[in-house]
């Protein structure tokens, strides 16, 4: 896991992780480890995410 941003609520956080395979996914979870769901997968050379004013 790498990248972790922190939602402007202090009560999600935004990360990237290979834990899906080769390719790099984002995936979300609440601050005490919970609700881990993954959002997207994308390739290598790809931004990092950060949370926007509307969320993500």
């Amino acid at each position: 896991n790498e990248n972790p941003s922190w939602s402007p609520d202090g009560r999600q956080i935004l990360f990237s992780s290979t834990r899906m395979g080769p390719e790099k996914a984002l995936f979300v979870m609440y601050a005490n480890g919970r609700g881990q769901r993954m959002l997207l997968r994308y390739s290598n050379g790809v931004g990092i995410a950060n949370w926007g004013p509307n969320r993500l």
